[in-house]
Formats: structure tokens, sequence, C-alpha cells
């Protein structure tokens, strides 16, 4: 095989959709375009609420090994009496109880949780993606390793091929391990316990990736990798996803939110009471307005959430809330809207994160409207770009009423908003742009030359007596 082969360590690729996949399975496209051969290790069937074609992954230069995956959660649930396609919250008889589950049982289920599905809900992976991984390493000699989080899981079978195998390895977070924002809740010894994992399995690293600034500064601060070890490799757009032109006029004021809001902890609440008021001053006419949420898992407390606030701001009739759409609708949905909204949880962590959707918003061409952390990553990118305005609500609305008063009435006499980004700036965030990044960066972590890894003894013992 080629000295530029790279084994790629992915739970996200097609089957399983997201913006995660989206990653993954870009770099893969380019980086076979670039010379190099891309082998993907990724499961067949694994635990994702949104999936796709599996098709999608089958790239021309791309080589796909898809393994076995035991789904842990469901398991669990299963031997308990549940019913493993649903949130243990959400079922009956649990514990003799009834929804809402007793505080006690949720504790007695927290534990479980923290114990059983360390260190993430994909662990059930582990045994299969090694096995799988070193049989690849046996047939396609490759120069280096890439693995690429969420889950960690990826990161603990990538770790343990290097220590087998010697080949060289690069771990891509896309999300931070155990500073992860989403993090909120998790007992002292299991923080405790995350921050040893982390920092014992990212060691064996030759090189890390990451997505933000703020990102590649955590990990170096906690791992101490200096001096060109951490690469910041943004996210992206492909411009060849939108095959629809951008509308010149919009006939209403269409506000949308793509993707999932994970309950409450990110709040649109802001957007609606500054609505309300703005419909209230006659600022605003509410027959031409609208505030589309598109992605909200159904029966989600996101869900509730975006309907109570309808309610009690008296935007019912103007808000519409569906499901998950494929990912050319969604970017078709994006085009056709007049702003769009993207919300960060507000909270130190928030604040290093860049949400990938913020890059479909370049390239869709439509201005974003960002509920985010003051002073945070997302505010510096729409100011370098001009893409859109960012507010802080813990700072007050008056700022984002007065924004979108100027953004409507803007609408109403030329029928759009003028999308300001900087060209020069947005060209060098396509997908294209950062797999040329990462084969720059591969090749530098790369050995020069093939060592022969071929004979590794029985595969079944090796993950047998594993001690990771």
């Amino acid at each position: 095989m080629s000295d530029k082969t790279v084994l790629m360590i992915s739970y996200y690729y097609p089957p399983m959709a997201g913006i995660g996949m989206l990653r993954t399975l870009k770099f893969a496209r380019y980086l076979a375009e670039l010379g190099w051969h891309p082998v993907v290790l990724t499961p067949a069937h694994g635990s994702h609420p949104f999936t796709c074609d599996s098709a999608e992954g089958d790239l021309a230069g791309v080589t796909v090994i898809r393994t076995g995956y035991y789904d842990v959660p469901s398991r669990f649930k299963s031997l308990i009496g549940l019913n493993p396609n649903l949130p243990v919250s959400c079922q009956p008889n649990v514990f003799g109880r009834r929804p809402p589950v007793s505080k006690l049982a949720k504790r007695t289920l927290r534990s479980a949780k923290n114990v059983l599905l360390f260190p993430d809900a994909h662990i059930g992976w582990y045994r299969s993606a090694l096995r799988e991984g070193l049989a690849a390493i046996s047939r396609f000699h490759p120069a280096v390793i890439y693995s690429s989080s969420p889950p960690v899981t990826a990161h603990l079978v990538a770790h343990r091929l290097k220590r087998i195998t010697g080949t060289p390895w690069v771990a891509e977070l896309r999300d931070l391990w155990s500073d992860n924002h989403q993090n909120t809740d998790l007992p002292r010894w299991r923080e405790l316990l995350e921050t040893r994992v982390e920092k014992v399995t990212l060691s064996g690293a030759d090189g890390l990736v990451t997505v933000s600034d703020s990102f590649a500064n955590r990990l170096s601060g906690r791992l101490g990798m200096m001096g060109g070890k951490i690469e910041v490799i943004r996210n992206g757009f492909d411009p060849g996803d939108y095959k629809n032109e951008t509308s010149g006029t919009q006939k209403k004021f269409i506000v949308s939110h793509m993707g999932d809001l994970y309950g409450e902890s990110r709040d649109p609440a802001p957007v609606f009471h500054a609505v309300s008021r703005l419909v209230a001053r006659g600022v605003i006419n509410p027959e031409l307005v609208e505030l589309n949420f598109i992605g909200l898992p159904r029966g989600s407390s996101s869900l509730s959430h975006v309907g109570r606030l309808a309610e009690e701001t008296g935007l019912e009739k103007v808000t519409t809330v569906s499901g998950s759409v494929n990912y050319q609708e969604s970017l078709a949905r994006q085009q056709a809207s007049t702003v769009l909204l993207l919300i960060e949880i507000l909270t130190e962590r928030g604040s290093w994160v860049i949400p990938g959707k913020l890059f479909e918003h370049f390239g869709a061409q439509r201005p974003t409207l960002a509920l985010v952390p003051k002073g945070g990553e997302v505010e510096q990118l729409l100011d370098s770009t001009g893409g859109g305005q960012a507010f802080d609500p813990r700072t007050g609305e008056a700022a984002l009423e007065a924004t979108l008063e100027a953004w409507y009435l803007q609408w109403r006499d030329t029928g759009t908003v003028v999308f300001d980004g900087r060209p020069e700036q947005l060209k060098r965030m396509t997908r294209r742009e950062g797999a040329r990044q990462l084969a720059a960066y591969l090749e530098k972590i790369a050995p020069a030359g093939q060592a022969g890894y071929d004979n590794y003894g029985n595969t079944s013992t090796i993950i047998d007596n594993d001690r990771q």
C-alpha cells in the first residue's frame, strides 16, 4: 500500500449521521483526492438517533471497514426489564414507580451509568474495533492512525493499536474530553478518573488535532503538549453541498434554528421574548414572521420547552417545529431562511466551543444570530468574518432586540437581510482547505518509510489479555 495510508477510527460515519460524521466523511473524501488512502474503521450499526444511507460513506479511493458493536446501555436496560429504545426516565415501572422517576431512582440510575458507561456510552465498540483495527494494520500498513472523538472510546482503541504495532497516532478531539462543556453533573470521583485516563491515553499520541484555539489551550495546559504538537483545524463547509441558489428575497422574516437544543441548556427564550416585544410595539407584523426549529427529537424536553415558550409569549402561530431532516434538506432550509439562530450553553466551557453548524451558516450565506458567552470563540469568529451578531443574554436583551428590529426593517424594505461575510476569510473555511491542513499535519507525523506490521500473534489473545 501507499506510504500515505491513514487508518481513520471514527464512530460517526455513515450510517450514523450528524455533524461529527460530516467532518470525518469530508476528510476522507478530500484526503483521497490529495493522494492519501483513508481506511475508515466504524461500526456497521451503532446507537444514534439520526442515521443515513451507509452508501454515502462509500467514496472513491476510500476503504470502509464496518465492525460489530455491542450496545451496553440497551443491553443494561433489557436486563432490568426496560424498553431498550427509550430513555430510562420516560419509562414506567422503574423501581416500581411511574414517571416522573423518583429522586432516589434517578440517583441510582445515574450511579449505574457512571460505572457501566466509562469512559462513554460506546465502550461496547472497543473489542470489535480493536480486533478489526489490528487486521486493518496488518493488511494496509498505514503510515499513521487517526482517531476522532467523541466518543473517546475511539482513542482507547487507537492508543492500544499504537502500543501493539508502533504505528504513529494522531488523536482528534472535536469536543474536549474531561473538560467537555456538556459534562455538568459528573460526580467528583468520575471527574478525577476521566482526567487521569485522558492524560494517560492522550499522552501516548504523536499529535493532537482539535477545532478551536480555546480547546488547544486547554489540552496544552492539561497534557503539557507544546511546540506544535497540537494542530487547530476548524470545522468548515463544502460549497458543493449547497445545491440551491441562495434566494434573493424571502416572503416572510424567517428565523431558523437547526438541530437539538439539549433540553433547556441552549435556551431560545431571549429570542421569543424579543420578538414578542417587537410584535407588541407594532414593529413586527406577526403574520410576516416565522420562528422555525428544525431537528428537535420527538418527545424530547427541547420540544416541550419550545412549545412552552411559544405559548407564554403568544407566538404559537408563528412557531413551527419539525423533526430530523436529511442533510440536503437542512441546507436548503438554511438558504431559504432570513436569519439563522445559533445557541450555546452559557458557561465558561461554552465559551470555548464553535458549533459545527456555524460553518453551515457561512456556506448558506445567511447572517447568524448567536446567543453565546460574551468574548468566546463564536463571538470572535463572527467578528472576524462578518458572518453575524453575537449576544450574551446574561448582559440583557436590549441589544438583541435592537438587532432583530434593524434586521426586520431591512427585510421589510428589501426582502432580505444582507449577509456581510468576508469572502477572503470564508474561503479558508471550506472542508477541502481543512483536509489540506490535515494532510500536511499527517505528513509531518508519519514516518518517512514504512515498517512491516504483519505479525502480532493471535488477535483474540491480544484482546483478551488487554489491560488498557
